[in-house]
């Protein structure tokens, strides 16, 4: 692919778009550091209408996350972590 002559870039990476080692694209435990295992369930106050005077009516509401393994056993980044087991055939 051409490139600007002269581009700085062209050959070696900016540093800011240079994933640090061990981190894995896509992996949301380690990117958010959120090492809780998958499967759990979460409440959080969302937004469910407006009253009369044009306040927001909020409610606590509960999301059942799925227990599915993350499905990359064996790359390096993820050893130890709770979600890393093989996946299950349904």
């Amino acid at each position: 692919m051409p490139v600007m002559p002269g581009y700085t870039y062209a050959d070696n990476p900016h540093p800011a778009t240079v994933a640090p080692t061990g981190l894995l694209e896509g992996c949301n435990s380690q990117r958010t550091g959120d090492t809780r295992p998958r499967g759990r369930t979460t409440t959080r106050l969302m937004q469910t209408g407006w009253t009369d005077d044009g306040r927001r009516v909020m409610e606590p509401i509960t999301t059942p996350w799925i227990a599915k393994p993350c499905g990359s056993p064996g790359w390096p980044g993820c050893a130890g972590c709770c979600n890393n087991m093989p996946p299950s055939n349904p």
